[in-house]
C-alpha cells in the first residue's frame, strides 16, 4: 500500500515525503480528525483554567507524545478561546459543504 496525499494542510510527523492534497493541486483542500473537550458553558472561569491546565500538562508527557505520534496524530493544544472559535469555524465550513453537496438526512 502506498499513500498518495494526506488531507491536512501540513505535512504529516510520521510520513513528511508524502505530499498534501493542497500541493497536489486541489486548493483549499483541508480534511482532518479533531478532538477537544468542553464544559457545560456557565462553569465559572476557575474550573476552566485548572481543567485546562491539566490538560495542557497531559499534552506534555513524553508517554502520551509518543502514543499519539505512533497512532498517527498531531496534537495541537490551545486556549479555550482559540477552541471555541476553531469548533465555530470548523461548523460553518462543513454547514458550507454539506449546503452545496445537497446532502438530506434520510
Amino acid at each position: 500500500m502506498r499513500a498518495f496525499a494526506v488531507t491536512s494542510a501540513k505535512r504529516a510527523e510520521q510520513g513528511p515525503e508524502i505530499p498534501t492534497i493542497m500541493e497536489s493541486g486541489i486548493e483549499d483542500f483541508e480534511v482532518t480528525v479533531w478532538q477537544g473537550y468542553a464544559v457545560p458553558r456557565k462553569t465559572p472561569e476557575f474550573y476552566v483554567q485548572k481543567i485546562h491546565a491539566a490538560m495542557m500538562k497531559a499534552l506534555e508527557s513524553p508517554d502520551l507524545k509518543q502514543r499519539f505520534f505512533d497512532n498517527g496524530v498531531a496534537a495541537l493544544p490551545t486556549t479555550p478561546e482559540e477552541f471555541t472559535r476553531f469548533v465555530r469555524d470548523d461548523t460553518a465550513k462543513w454547514d458550507k459543504v454539506i449546503k452545496i453537496s445537497g446532502a438530506k438526512v434520510e
